[in-house]
């Protein structure tokens, strides 16, 4: 049988990644913040330009959220009508 590769990694190698991605970041007056999505329930990095705060870039997109939000709906809806 063969075993699949473990994607785990431990907090130190995790905090020593952020911080290199942080420092490159730095480089095009860019920073990095992880933020709780409270309307979608989960952790999003935002990409913003240090001058004016505007959101760059988001992972993910809130386009990819609304989906999800919407695909779950919908799953609910189908078990309902299966009850």
């Amino acid at each position: 049988m063969i075993k699949e590769p473990s994607l785990r990694i431990d907090k130190e190698k995790l905090k020593e990644i952020a911080e290199h991605f942080k420092e490159f970041l730095t480089l095009f007056d860019l920073d990095a913040k992880i933020v709780y999505d409270k309307k979608y329930e989960t952790l999003v990095v935002q990409v913003i330009r240090k001058d004016t705060g505007e959101i760059i870039k988001q992972i993910p997109p809130e386009e990819l959220l609304k989906l999800s939000q919407r695909l779950q709906e919908l799953v609910g809806i189908l078990l309902q009508q299966k009850v």
